[in-house]
This record gives C-alpha cells, structure tokens and sequence, in this order.
C-alpha cells in the first residue's frame, strides 16, 4: 500500500510539473507571436506614413525635387506633444525635407548600415524618447506636362535620377504598454 500511494505521489507531482512546464512553454510562445505581430502592425503603419510623404514628393522636369507637405493634413509631425518625425534624404545623404518637428533638433546620424534596405528598429528619439524608425526606399514622382496627370515614377527611366529614402519616426511608448499588457 506504501508503494501504490508513493507511485500515486510521483505521478501526481510529474503530471503537475508537466502542466507546468508545458503552460510556461506555451505562454512564452504566444507572447513571441503577439509580439512579433504588433511590432508587425506598428511598423506597417510607420510604412504607411513613409509612402505619403513619399506621394508628397515629385520630381520637377528641370530635375528640381518638391515636397508639398502641409502640416495641416499631417500634424503629427508639427505637433509640440509626442511629434512624430520624417526626414526625407537623398541618395548622396543630403536632408531634402524635414519635418517641423525637427526644425530645431540637431538629427543624431544613423548608421549608414540602416540604409541599405528597408527596416525597421529602436532608436533613440531627438526629444530623448524611445522610438521606433523606419527606413523606406522609394522613387519620387515624376511631373508630366501640364495637362497630363501625375504618374509614378519610372525606376527604369534614365531622368529620375536616384531614389530618395524616406525616414519616419514615431514614439514605440504605446507598443511597449501593448506588450507589457499582453505579459501581464
């Protein structure tokens, strides 16, 4: 009888462990995957807000490049609480645009390595923020003449000159209680 209790113990405890184990294991990776897949989304609206301002952006037939940006249609960018940021580069690394809310802020360089493709990560924010930026690759568009309408631009044709990249930043504070929500 002294055995058949202590094997019903052993196995009591194994079972329970197992249950344990396997909860863990399993909490852990549905974390990962919820994680994975709200940074996801917060990165594609950060792409989102990349290709607007990139739309915004035209090429001139005298190869002047214009931005017609308007605070009105995007005022998170002006905004003095929580700004978002943009910055609109050229290929050689020259700032063709910027957006207000960097008007006064000495932009920290990234490094050249974030410019090889499109990415996403953390990087600090010029308010001393924790942020999320996001590096996109694009091609402006190309003005026809007057009476034509605006067409996406060529990558193909020898007067575009060379794609801009598109750099937009926002505050990952609201991921980040997202997370912290989805741990608990």
């Amino acid at each position: 009888m002294s055995n058949r209790r202590s094997l019903q113990n052993r196995l009591i405890i194994s079972a329970v462990l197992t249950v344990i184990v396997l909860g863990a294991i399993s909490n852990y990776v549905a974390y990962r995957v919820v994680n994975y897949r709200l940074t996801r989304a917060f990165d594609d609206a950060l792409e989102s807000k990349a290709k607007a301002l990139l739309s915004l952006t035209k090429v001139e037939k005298d190869g002047n490049i214009e931005i017609e940006f308007a605070s009105d249609s995007m005022p998170e960018y002006a905004s003095r609480v929580s700004p978002e940021y943009f910055l609109i580069i050229s290929e050689r690394g020259e700032v063709l645009a910027r957006s207000p809310s960097l008007a006064a802020a000495d932009v920290a360089r990234m490094p050249q390595k974030h410019f090889t493709s499109q990415r996403a990560f953390d990087h600090p924010l010029p308010d001393g923020r924790m942020g999320r930026v996001l590096v996109f690759q694009g091609s402006p568009i190309v003005e026809k003449d007057s009476e034509e309408e605006w067409q996406p631009a060529d990558p193909n044709a020898a007067s575009l000159g060379d794609p801009l990249w598109v750099v937009v930043a926002r505050e990952r504070a609201p991921l980040d209680r997202s997370l912290r929500h989805v741990a608990i």
